[in-house]
């Protein structure tokens, strides 16, 4: 028996694991990220001719006891577990929980409070927890005693559904509050079920220990806090969504949205079943051409591993890390990944393996002193752009995090146009060109413009370098502004011969930001962010022209 702690930083046993060799019954989800031992015991009860259970609470009672499980220990109750879930510790006080369980990879939780009081929350009312609104469970409190509510959790990230459950305590005037928080594991919305399941078979294993509840309870607390919370459960969208940055404790990788991501480089020491991992990835999203992009299964995730490679290594048949066993079908020189995290070689391969419908998507950064390979199992979008710039966002410590792609939503009207080919050896001070509605101008080269997916236009546009670092932005002017401009007042400066910016009129000031102002209305204001003089600045601000709407 063994009690595991930790915050988001994990040791798994199952980061990856080959598909099951017995047919095993009832859901997927169910068997999702246990480890290799535990699998093969199940599929040992399933091979043997004994009856195997098929409903979901015997089939979770088998897992259960297929494996040594954790038992988490708290003076007033333990609970035990499958090798999947671990504590999570958070501050302690009024209204807190008493223990907070995670399951892999976190985002579905099971939190247990102390409350006051024998007898449940009246019928008519409703569990206080903080940023809830529940309803009891069931058509009504004749069908469902109202000890179980059913509702969601309100974020800044999004709604959490959950479910509230109140159990008396034996022999004392007290009750077990239970809020369960459900996520998806990065397997979409059809494992909510599934770990609904799992979360109240859990709270079925967990004993109070009556005679250690207080015999005079303290009062109802007067509002449940609940833990920590990570992006709700549901696919997510490039178009809607802004990247991520998952953190390390040696580098930072940028991640689409519904990719989640989870750090396996420390914690109680298991076994991990990809030599050198420290990143854990699997999930889900629309791309920006509005295509399906799924990574992982119930038996397979992605990772960033750190490895041993020479020079010939990234262009090797070795296989992947993540891999028992697979084909490697192409590879390729990736010279972009190479140019924006400076690795002395880069490589992109696709590889198949046994028993699994999609493919691999394998990646491998060399530098002098550290190899990193990032293994992606794709099910669905395996050509979509956004999995080919996950690499490209590596960065190592030390280097601020990369910025994450520009979005091209057509309801903005941006676009950035990268120069490739002849027109690259033609410019090579350009990086490519940038457009919005009514405005063009050459982006330098090594930098990247980023929109803002939070405004109803896109706006501002901020431009990074190569390291990651901001450089400026550009803002969208009202008319407004510039019927009232005091140019004595405010330190703008006319720029003579505006037309060359096919402009009204122009200005600068003594930061080196630049102002145009459009013949149709509005304009548009490029800011420097830090030390305003240097060449790619000037070059940029000088190639401004301005455009008629509608081009």
């Amino acid at each position: 028996m063994r009690r595991t702690t930790g915050l988001i930083v994990v040791v798994l046993v199952f980061l990856t694991s080959v598909a099951s060799a017995v047919d095993l019954p009832g859901e997927p989800v169910w068997y999702a990220d246990l480890d290799r031992e535990t699998m093969a015991a199940l599929e040992r009860l399933a091979a043997s001719g004994e009856p195997f259970p098929e409903d979901a609470g015997a089939i979770l009672k088998a897992i259960l006891e297929s494996c040594v499980p954790f038992r988490f220990e708290h003076d007033r109750f333990t609970a035990y577990t499958d090798r999947r879930w671990y504590e999570s510790r958070g501050p302690e006080g009024a209204g807190l929980p008493l223990m907070v369980l995670r399951r892999w990879p976190g985002d579905t939780v099971l939190a247990l409070y102390g409350l006051g009081g024998n007898r449940c929350t009246p019928a008519d009312g409703a569990p206080a927890v903080a940023g809830g609104s529940f309803r009891p469970a069931g058509s009504g409190p004749q069908d469902q005693p109202a000890c179980v509510w059913d509702g969601v959790i309100n974020s800044e990230m999004g709604e959490h559904p959950a479910r509230w459950v109140e159990r008396p305590v034996p022999d004392r005037p007290c009750r077990l509050g239970a809020l369960m928080l459900l996520g998806d594991a990065g397997l979409g919305a059809d494992a909510l079920p599934g770990l609904m399941m799992e979360l109240q078979g859990v709270l079925g294993h967990t004993v109070l220990h009556g005679d250690q509840w207080p015999e005079e309870c303290i009062a109802d607390i007067t509002e449940a806090v609940p833990p920590a919370l990570v992006a709700p459960p549901g696919d997510r969208s490039e178009a809607e969504d802004p990247w991520q940055i998952a953190l390390a404790w040696s580098f930072t990788i940028g991640l689409p949205p519904g990719l989640r991501a989870m750090r396996t480089d420390a914690g109680p020491g298991a076994d991990l079943a990809v030599p050198g991992g420290l990143l854990w990835i699997r999930g889900r999203f629309t791309d920006r051409t509005g295509d399906l992009v799924v990574v992982g299964d119930p038996h397979r995730a992605g990772y960033v591993a750190g490895l041993e490679g020479d020079a010939d290594w990234p262009l090797s048949s070795r296989l992947p890390a993540g891999l028992l066993q697979g084909e490697r079908i192409a590879v390729q020189e990736f010279e972009v990944v190479r140019d924006r995290t400076g690795a002395a070689a880069a490589t992109a391969a696709r590889w198949k393996e046994p028993g699994f419908d999609g493919e691999w998507l394998v990646y491998r950064l060399l530098w002098p002193e550290t190899a990193i390979e990032i293994g992606l199992p794709v099910l669905s979008g395996r050509q979509s752009e956004a999995l080919f710039w996950i690499p490209a966002t590596f960065r190592v410590a030390g280097r601020p995090p990369a910025p994450p792609p520009l979005d091209p939503a057509e309801r903005f009207g941006i676009s950035f146009e990268r120069l490739t080919g002849a027109y690259r050896k033609e410019n090579p001070w350009m990086e490519g060109y940038l457009s919005v509605p009514g405005f063009r101008i050459e982006v330098p080269l090594g930098w990247y413009p980023v929109n803002s997916l939070r405004t109803r236009d896109g706006f501002p546009v901020v431009f990074y370098d190569g390291d990651g670092e901001l450089r400026g932005l550009l803002e969208r002017v009202e008319e407004s502004f510039f019927e009232s401009l005091d140019q004595a007042a405010s330190g703008w400066e006319p720029i003579n011969r505006p037309g060359r910016f096919r402009a009204q009129a122009a200005w600068r000031n003594g930061d080196g930001a630049g102002l145009f102002r459009s013949r149709t209305g509005g304009g548009f204001r490029l800011q420097p962010v830090g030390d305003p003089a240097g060449e790619s600045w000037e070059r940029m601000l000088g190639s401004v022209q301005m455009l008629r709407p509608g081009r």
